[in-house]
């Protein structure tokens, strides 16, 4: 579960026991603000979208971030529809993973 509260990101059994969890509120690079989408990719990475932060992040299973895509805290109002200038997310709200290993992110 990834939620907007002190630990964003809760793992659960299937029986709804609580396992754990990892992560961080707040206002400073790493940290979470506003929880939007969570996704599992085929090889088993979360990915975590913040619409705050402006950024997705790719993590192991036990939370280790492998990866951020977009720039912490910082987005601009225009934004190419190609996506060719490679500018940062605009409120990125869920990211998705093709089986060939592209990234596909929903954002706005």
């Amino acid at each position: 579960v990834f939620s907007r509260n002190l630990h964003p990101v809760t793992k659960w059994s299937n029986d709804g026991e609580f396992l754990g969890s990892w992560g961080n509120f707040g206002y400073q690079k790493g940290e979470y603000r506003v929880a939007h989408g969570l996704n599992i990719d085929p090889d088993g990475y979360i990915w975590l979208t913040d619409n705050q932060t402006h950024q997705v992040t790719k993590h192991k299973p036990d939370g280790e971030c492998v990866l951020e895509l977009g720039e912490f805290g910082f987005t601009k109002s225009t934004l190419a529809t190609d996506g060719s200038q490679g500018l940062p997310f605009n409120m990125p709200t869920g990211s998705s993973v093709a089986p060939d290993g592209k990234i596909f992110v929903s954002d706005g």
